[in-house]
């Protein structure tokens, strides 16, 4: 794989996966479940755009 590549797979670990673990605690204590489980379906989606707007990664169907 190319370092691009790598730099994304990083990207995408770090946001979606890291953050996203640790924000649902606090969230989760201070709001509902149900707002809170939210941010765990959001989350992925957030990290995508984000890889497309930082590291120009291509948005395809696929």
């Amino acid at each position: 794989m190319s370092l691009s590549a790598w730099t994304a797979l990083a990207f995408l670990v770090v946001a979606s996966t890291l953050i996203g673990d640790a924000v649902f605690p606090t969230l989760n204590a201070e709001v509902s479940p149900t707002l809170a489980n939210t941010f765990n379906y959001a989350a992925p989606v957030v990290a995508l755009c984000l890889s497309a707007l930082l590291l120009h990664e291509p948005l395809t169907p696929f």
